[in-house]
């Protein structure tokens, strides 16, 4: 278990000599460009091995039947290659997961964090040279996010899987301290549907003010306490 509590399971070797240990990789990201980026940064990294390499739809049947993966690297540039990763991460919880985006903020990643363990933002053009640096500092200072998901009782549980992946957005937000119109700007939505998505969440789970909004939110791992 690393200082911020996450429990990595099949934790990777170490050379000798006292070297960085080593880990492989399972690289994921929809363009082959990108893939191809990474796969020259990490083999290139003495202390990285490439497992396998491919896009976000193929990622899951691949992985299944490999045991040897240590990690889940992937690069996401928009909401929809976020989701693709967080989604896909999800399904194997005992694997250390670090997502490269372009912009964190705009991929609305604080909401929804806690689902991966690391996330880094790391522009495209320097992915071939600094993604497995990136990579290697994740794991050599412990710098994970602990999972949410795997720690929830089963009533936060059946309550969160009421909410859409927009409404967990917007209550990850709520509970950030951001306005309604603040969330209207940060999410490219009219103060209308925000209001909506609001009052919708808070009829889902019963809760009616924003204390307790906050209270669920870090409970289930969309913001840190």
């Amino acid at each position: 278990m690393n200082r911020s509590g996450t429990n990595i399971q099949r934790p990777p070797s170490a050379p000798k000599g006292g070297a960085e240990p080593l880990l492989h990789v399972a690289i994921v990201a929809r363009s082959e460009e990108d893939r191809e980026a990474l796969s020259t940064a990490f083999t290139a990294h003495r202390s990285h091995r490439v497992a396998c390499s491919c896009p976000p739809e193929a990622a899951t049947a691949l992985l299944e039947g490999r045991h040897g993966v240590d990690a889940i690297i992937g690069f996401a540039d928009d909401q929809a290659g976020w989701r693709q990763f967080r989604d896909l991460t999800a399904r194997f919880p005992d694997i250390l997961s670090v997502l490269l985006v372009s912009d964190p903020d705009h991929l609305g990643a604080r909401a929804d964090g806690r689902v991966l363990n690391a996330l880094v933002a790391l522009p495209r053009e320097e992915l071939a040279q600094r993604a497995a640096e990136v990579t290697a500092h994740v794991v050599r200072n412990g710098a994970v996010r602990p999972r949410a998901n795997g720690t929830l009782d089963a009533q936060d549980q059946q309550r969160l899987s009421l909410l859409s992946d927009r409404e967990r957005d917007v209550l990850g937000l709520t509970a950030s301290g951001l306005s309604i119109k603040e969330i209207a700007r940060r999410i490219n939505r009219s103060y209308a549907t925000v209001a909506t998505h609001r009052a919708r969440i808070m009829e889902k789970l019963g809760l009616h003010d924003k204390v307790a909004l906050t209270r669920f939110a870090i409970r289930v791992g969309l913001i840190e306490a």
